[in-house]
């Protein structure tokens, strides 16, 4: 196997930026996926928190709760296809954004003047929200990304989103953490519903909501 030059890595690295930020029509896409990532790093560091101290919930509460989430993405999953070929690719994927909002709102939204079962309701819904916006979205986004990128440019996009996403996560968590414990938990998650909803009406004001994929 041929190994790759320092030099020729670093080309790949430049090569991978320069097609996703300036000439491929991925721009307005990757911009609103490095932004979804600081609202799911945020709802990430403080989600158990939230459930366990916030709601005083239950460990085998928060347990079925992260299950509302993965039911959610498994039938986001199995109906993507099916809404995106109704309301195309960028479309899909605005609606997405949105129920990510709704779904965060719901969890803020738990535990207010409510009886227990009705704040583990609440959150399962909210959670189940998150993960089927999550199981519906992905594909679209991966697809049309590996759709529109030349072959030899895949493996430098890929690695430049995915490098930059999980960079968010990096600096954004610890921010999250240093934040809840100064504001509270509850504003914070309410934060990351305003930040997923900015993350949608950015995208639906672009250009992007007009994509549609070849079937």
């Amino acid at each position: 196997m041929r190994h790759k030059s320092p030099k020729g890595l670093l080309r790949e690295v430049f090569d991978g930026v320069r097609w996703v930020y300036r000439g491929s029509g991925l721009s307005a896409l990757a911009f609103s996926t490095h932004a979804w990532f600081v609202g799911h790093a945020i709802v990430g560091v403080v989600l158990a928190l939230y459930v366990l101290r916030t709601l005083d919930l239950t460990a085998f509460q928060f347990g079925i709760i992260g299950a509302a989430g993965g039911v959610g993405a498994v039938l986001g999953a199995t109906v993507t296809t099916w809404v995106g070929g109704r309301l195309g690719t960028g479309r899909t994927i605005i609606v997405c954004h949105l129920i990510t909002t709704l779904g965060v709102i719901a969890m803020v939204l738990a535990g207010q003047e409510m009886a227990p079962a009705g704040t583990v309701a609440v959150i399962v819904v909210g959670q189940s929200l998150y993960g089927l916006a999550m199981g519906m979205s992905n594909s679209h986004e991966m697809s049309y990304r590996q759709l529109v990128t030349p072959d030899e440019l895949q493996a430098p996009t890929n690695t430049t989103l995915r490098s930059l996403n999980r960079a968010v996560i990096v600096v954004v968590a610890p921010l999250a953490g240093i934040l809840a414990d100064a504001w509270g938990i509850r504003p914070m998650l309410a934060l990351a519903a305003v930040i997923f909803g900015l993350v949608a009406v950015g995208l639906g004001a672009s250009s992007f909501r007009d994509v549609r994929a070849p079937a």
